[in-house]
C-alpha cells in the first residue's frame, strides 16, 4: 500500500513539474533558434498555394522561382509578414505570363528575371526599384512599352535588350550618367536621353533597326564606339556641342544615315580608322560656320556642309 502511495505521489509531483511549462526552442550550434534558422540567408520554402519558391535574403524574401499556372501575376508584398523586395534571376524565364503587378516593396529585379516571356505585355516597374539586371527583360517581343522610375540606380546592360519596345519614357528623378547598351536589338523608334547622361556606352543602340529619331542631351560628353551600329532606318542626328569625345565608329553599318549635324567644334578622333570602316563614309557632316576644325568642301573623307 505504501508502495503505491509512493508511485502516486511521484506521478503527481511529476505532472506538476510539466505543467504549464514553456516550450523552448533550441538553439543550433550558432546560438540560433528554429524560427531563426528558417529566416536565415539561403534559407528556402515553397508557399503554400505552389506559387513561388521564396529565399530569405537579409531578412527580407526573394522570389526565386514562378511555379504557378496564371498568366496575370500579383507579387505579394509580404509572405507571412516578411516583406517581398526582389525578384530572383530567371525567377519567370520562359514563361507564358501576359501581366505582371509589383508591390511597392519591390526594390530588386535581377538578371534574366523575365528573359524570353514572349507573352508579356504588361508591366509596370515598382516606384522603389533600384536594380535592374541584365537581360532582365530580354527577348520580351510582345513588350512595347516602358517607364523607367526614377528611383533607378543601376541598370545593366541588355536589360531590355531584343525585346519589342518601342516607346520608352525616363521619370522625373532618372539619374544613372552612362547609358548603356539595355536597349540593343529592341524596336524603339525614338529615343530622348535623359538630361544626367554624360556617356552613351558601346553598343548602347545597336541593332535597333526602327530607330528613326534621337535627341541626344546638351551635357552628353561622350559616344562611345558602334553606339548606334546596324540603325539602319536612322537617317539624321544631332550632336549635341558638349560632346568632345566620338569616332565615326558609332555609326559603324548606319546604312540610311544621310547627315551628322554638329552642334559644336569638330571631335580630334572622328573618321574611318581602315579600309573596312572607308565603307561607312557615305553621309554628310554638318557643321557651323563658327566651328573649329571643319573643313570644306570635304573633311576626314566626309562630304561637309554648313547649317
Amino acid at each position: 500500500m505504501k508502495r503505491t502511495i509512493c508511485m502516486l505521489c511521484v506521478v503527481l509531483l511529476l505532472a506538476a513539474t510539466f505543467t504549464g511549462c514553456r516550450t523552448i526552442t533550441p538553439p543550433d550550434e550558432d546560438g540560433m533558434t528554429i524560427g531563426e534558422l528558417k529566416k536565415r540567408d539561403g534559407a528556402g520554402f515553397i508557399t503554400e498555394d505552389n506559387r513561388f519558391e521564396c529565399e530569405y535574403r537579409g531578412g527580407t524574401l526573394v522570389i526565386e522561382e514562378y511555379r504557378g499556372t496564371e498568366t496575370d501575376v500579383v507579387i505579394p508584398a509580404e509572405i507571412d509578414g516578411d516583406p517581398v523586395t526582389a525578384i530572383g534571376s530567371s525567377a519567370f524565364r520562359d514563361s507564358d505570363v501576359v501581366s505582371v503587378t509589383f508591390p511597392d516593396s519591390i526594390t530588386q529585379i535581377e538578371d534574366s528575371a523575365f528573359e524570353n516571356c514572349a507573352s508579356l505585355t504588361g508591366v509596370v516597374l515598382p516606384p522603389k526599384l533600384e536594380f535592374l539586371g541584365a537581360f532582365a527583360f530580354s527577348k520580351c517581343t510582345s513588350l512595347t512599352r516602358i517607364s523607367i522610375p526614377g528611383s533607378l540606380k543601376t541598370i545593366e546592360a541588355c536589360a531590355f535588350s531584343d525585346s519589342g519596345i518601342e516607346e520608352v519614357v525616363f521619370e522625373e528623378g532618372f539619374e544613372i550618367t552612362s547609358f548603356n547598351s539595355m536597349f540593343c536589338g529592341s524596336r524603339i523608334r525614338q529615343i530622348t536621353l535623359p538630361a544626367t547622361v554624360k556617356t552613351l556606352c558601346n553598343g548602347a543602340f545597336s541593332s535597333c533597326e526602327e530607330l528613326e529619331i534621337v535627341i541626344l542631351n546638351d551635357g552628353l560628353e561622350t559616344i562611345e564606339n558602334f553606339a548606334f551600329s546596324d540603325a539602319t532606318k536612322l537617317k539624321e542626328i544631332v550632336i549635341p556641342a558638349s560632346v568632345t569625345k566620338l569616332t565615326g565608329r558609332a555609326f559603324s553599318d548606319c546604312t540610311g544615315l544621310e547627315a551628322v549635324k554638329f552642334e559644336g567644334d569638330a571631335p580630334e578622333d572622328y573618321g574611318p580608322k581602315n579600309d573596312i570602316e572607308i565603307g561607312d563614309v557615305h553621309y554628310t557632316i554638318y557643321y557651323h560656320e563658327s566651328a573649329k576644325g571643319f573643313i570644306r568642301p570635304w573633311w576626314k573623307g566626309y562630304s561637309t556642309a554648313l547649317w
